[in-house]
């Protein structure tokens, strides 16, 4: 068969770049990732950081060792009302504080830079290798004077409820935006907030508690100072002008009083409602009204004959049923009988109402 001398030229320049290499790709450049989730807040006269470390490298492969972590702090006069510093002048301008593996950071505050400074931080994660990561979003806050602490925090326990109560700082006229309620028992030592909105009110209720677990609360008050400044992320702009949208930072104050709390279940259950008797050819049958506590364990028949001075057990073991059958009763005798009901952790009710029935079967 003859060939097409179109496919034979085909043939020939594919011979012809069969071993010719392509042109080399860039090098993946393997750094640890970028520092993420970075917040900022003031407590008292503190500065608190939090962040997420990267756990993996850019291309993928896990990051199992972090060397270093930079902190770069860059302190902005609050009086400039128009500046731009690229990334190297960042670096060159703020102050940079080295620590060992971690996400959190205290940065004290001089009282000097409460009122005159914005702040604004950014981080650098390195492995054990010394390669660094890119510069992490800067975030930025603004310091103020902090409001006082709440005063004379105390709480109380009920069945379904730990009751909170405080009082108001004892300066009236600093603002007090609200509070926010903070709990931590001995498994997990760091305080978590209860509540997302703030509290208008000085009382709180927390009724996700477990009893017998012991817990510990404080109270921090709430203010707010405004940003005229808004950092953006790199190549760090900042900027001002008549029109500018204003932004809030917000302040805790030091916590309030630490209350200590072990929340014991003694609360009994409700007394047995709708106790009813009715008598049968050789009993008598008591029923009522179903108790709806979650931690029930069962009820107590009680029961007293006419010429009995003391009511008597009839149930050393608590029942489940809401209803009972005496068949040890005998013809023409009166008896009385009450129920209580009792919970797993054997705190009893008051007794339900007495009834008395005559058995004349």
């Amino acid at each position: 068969m003859k060939k097409s001398p179109f496919l034979l030229v085909i043939l020939f320049i594919f011979l012809i770049n069969c071993g010719r290499k392509a042109p080399p790709l860039p090098p993946i450049i393997k750094i640890p990732k970028t520092v993420t989730d970075l917040k900022v807040k003031q407590i008292g006269n503190n500065i608190f950081l939090s962040w997420k470390n990267p756990i993996s490298y850019t291309d993928g492969s896990p990051l199992s060792k972090i060397g270093k972590i930079q902190i770069y702090i860059y302190e902005k006069e609050k009086n400039y009302k128009y500046f731009k510093i690229n990334k190297k002048e960042f670096f060159k301008k703020s102050k940079l504080i080295e620590i060992n593996e971690t996400e959190s950071f205290i940065y004290p505050l001089e009282n000097k830079k409460m009122n005159d400074k914005e702040l604004v931080f950014g981080i650098i994660v390195k492995d054990n290798r010394n390669k660094a990561s890119e510069l992490s979003k800067t975030v930025s806050i603004k310091p103020g004077i902090p409001p006082l602490p709440p005063r004379n925090l105390s709480f109380t326990v009920y069945e379904d409820k730990i009751l909170l109560k405080w009082e108001k700082p004892e300066n009236a006229n600093f603002r007090v935006e609200g509070y926010r309620v903070y709990r931590w028992d001995e498994e997990s030592k760091k305080p978590m907030a209860l509540n997302s909105n703030l509290l208008e009110q000085t009382i709180f209720e927390d009724k996700n508690f477990v009893f017998n677990k012991k817990y510990f609360y404080t109270v921090r008050s709430i203010a707010y100072t405004f940003l005229k400044y808004i950092p953006l992320p790199y190549p760090f702009l900042f900027f001002s002008t008549q029109k500018e949208k204003k932004s809030v930072s917000e302040i805790e104050s030091e916590n309030s009083n630490v209350v200590e709390v072990i929340p014991m279940d003694t609360f009994p259950p409700d007394p047995p409602k709708g106790l009813v008797g009715i008598t049968e050819e050789s009993a008598i049958t008591l029923m009522w009204d179903p108790n709806s506590e979650k931690d029930l364990e069962g009820y107590k028949v009680w029961r007293k004959g006419e010429n009995e001075e003391k009511f008597s057990l009839l149930t050393p073991i608590p029942i489940s049923s809401n209803s009972f059958k005496d068949d040890k009763v005998k013809k023409d005798t009166t008896y009385y009988y009450f129920v209580t009901a009792i919970d797993r952790r054997k705190n009893e009710s008051e007794k339900s109402k007495i009834i008395e029935i005559k058995f004349e079967k």
